[in-house]
């Protein structure tokens, strides 16, 4: 019996709607932390 590795790559493009918060300070050219909540991933 010979031994077979295999590998697939897959790609999906999807259209999801999303709320994005600010803080009032916030500034483009300043880091700043993200936090993501994935709703609906068992919480």
């Amino acid at each position: 019996m010979r031994k077979h590795s295999h590998q697939t790559e897959t790609s999906l493009t999807k259209e999801i709607k999303y709320l994005l918060y600010k803080p009032r300070d916030y500034r483009e050219d300043t880091p700043s932390p993200l936090l993501i909540f994935l709703h609906g991933a068992g919480e």
